[in-house]
């Protein structure tokens, strides 16, 4: 063992305990129940200083064992020091307790040992992300059960199930949450709505790692699960050309045929909780509340929007990628604000794409075919669909 394992501390000693003493100050706050915007801001302030100082102490002496046992301290009591509506920060807690005293650990083993221990932790992070990258489809047995008996709450945790962290498949399309929300009429008889769209960038990307962003992108992502051969029965396809039709008809997708294509049934667990869900968290959130205070919300129309990837074809013609044809919204029914529930389970729109596309200008007559939106924009006219179903409301307009 190296003498600067037993060694006197000295001044990064009192460092770190200044750190933890710093972290137990904010966690008081806790124990005594004080509660505000000004003592949650406080705590916030506190414990990462003093989570800074025990960060330099271990910097300046990494073979210190007492230092890492001061840490390991540290990074557990921070979990009670955070406010409670920084609820993520318990996971980085953890994880900093289990790697303080991991690292303690590796620093007093012999250095054999602790090469070997080093190379075991290697070996188990790589076979994390083999069992991830021989999960999809049809995956080995072995694959299967390391996933959900070993790995899965490491990877989920350290969110390595996402394939843009570790290998490069075909990467699948974005999803958004889109909410129209209609309030009941006001005092003087006036019907408002507004719109609300979930993730936002820039929003939504509050830390500097964006983690608040992927982690609203990983609920949406729920909303991706769908009944892969639904029973699409002939009157269902005829009732969605019929809402076709009209001025103001939602239209079909020309890219998208045949029909059954534009079908998206959510899976159950998607229609009778994370639905509902979202519905209800949409409903209680302050900002989306009527101006006046008073008038309650009617009704909310949920939209599950798919931003697809532009094809290098696309490209060539002059398609940005953030083109609204680019968006292939889904209606997913109207809701009780209250209860999450669907309103009108029968509505021939329900589960169907209500697109955004480009389509001919009619006062044009005969357009060439190499004309194209981007290069030749008065030739086309943007037909939305999502507007045109929500009565002319503009969603990007959107909080």
């Amino acid at each position: 063992m190296n003498a600067t394992h037993t060694e006197p501390m000295g001044v990064y000693g009192r460092l770190a305990l200044g750190g933890l003493a710093t972290i137990g100050i904010a966690a008081l706050f806790e124990v005594v129940g004080w509660t505000s915007s000004t003592i949650s801001a406080a705590r916030v302030v506190l414990v990462f200083f003093g989570a800074l100082l025990v960060g330099i102490a271990l910097w300046k002496r990494p073979s210190y064992i007492r230092l890492y046992m001061l840490a390991t301290a540290a990074a557990f009591l921070s979990r009670f020091g955070m406010p409670a509506e920084w609820d993520s920060f318990s996971v980085l807690s953890g994880l900093g307790t289990i790697a303080a005293a991991i690292g303690g650990v590796l620093v007093a083993l012999p250095e054999g040992y602790r090469k070997l221990a080093a190379s075991a932790i290697m070996l188990f992070h790589f076979g994390g992300i083999l069992s991830a990258v021989t999960g999809p489809l049809s995956p080995p047995w072995l694959s299967t059960v390391a996933g959900i008996l070993v790995y899965r709450p490491y990877l989920q945790c350290l969110y390595l199930t996402n394939a843009y962290h570790f290998y490069s498949p075909e990467p699948g399309p974005a999803s958004q949450a889109w909410f129209f929300i209609k309030y009941k009429p006001d005092a003087n008889g006036v019907t408002s709505a507004t719109w609300y769209k979930f993730p936002r960038r820039p929003q939504d990307m509050t830390d500097p790692l964006m983690l608040s962003y992927y982690r609203r992108l990983s609920l949406t992502m729920r909303l991706e699960d769908y009944i892969p051969n639904p029973i699409i029965t002939d009157q269902m396809k005829k009732a969605r050309v019929l809402a076709a039709q009209g001025e103001n008809g939602i239209p079909l997708h020309f890219e998208y045929m045949p029909l059954e294509r534009q079908y998206r049934m959510p899976t159950d667990v998607a229609r009778d909780l994370i639905l509902p869900s979202f519905v209800r968290h949409v409903a209680r959130r302050p900002d989306l509340q009527h101006p006046d205070g008073q008038t309650k919300i009617e009704s909310i129309k949920v939209y599950r929007v798919e931003h697809r990837i532009l094809a290098p074809t696309l490209l060539e013609v002059g398609m940005r990628p953030y083109d609204p044809t680019t968006y292939l919204p889904y209606y997913l029914g109207e809701f009780d604000p209250e209860t999450g529930e669907l309103l009108d389970p029968g509505d021939p729109l329900l589960y169907w794409m209500v697109p955004i596309i480009y389509a001919p200008n009619p006062a044009k007559g005969d357009i060439p075919p190499w004309h194209t939106p981007r290069k030749n924009p008065d030739d086309f006219i943007l037909i939305d669909g999502v507007r045109r179903h929500t009565g002319g409301s503009d969603h990007t307009l959107a909080k």
